[in-house]
């Protein structure tokens, strides 16, 4: 098993302790070729998109450091206005 973070968890175990369980999502991952994915309901995404609008704080505690938060929500590409 792959361990992430200098943690010594898994991916899917420090997701679920550190994020999920903590802000009420539910899912499953799904393997899918090389990659991992997250498979959850509407309601469960939206509570990730409602920590992110936060700036990573979730009832009064830090969840994700301010500058992680900002890096998720800033494009990689350039994006082009084909009006």
């Amino acid at each position: 098993m792959i361990r992430y973070f200098g943690t010594g968890q898994s991916l899917t175990n420090y997701f679920n302790a550190q994020l999920r369980i903590r802000i009420g999502m539910d899912g499953i991952y799904v393997k899918i070729d090389f990659n991992n994915v997250f498979i959850s309901r509407p309601k469960s995404m939206a509570r990730f998109g409602l920590l992110l609008l936060n700036q990573g704080v979730w009832s009064g505690v830090s969840l994700i450091p301010d500058t992680y938060c900002n890096l998720m929500k800033t494009t990689s590409q350039i994006l082009r206005n084909n009006k």
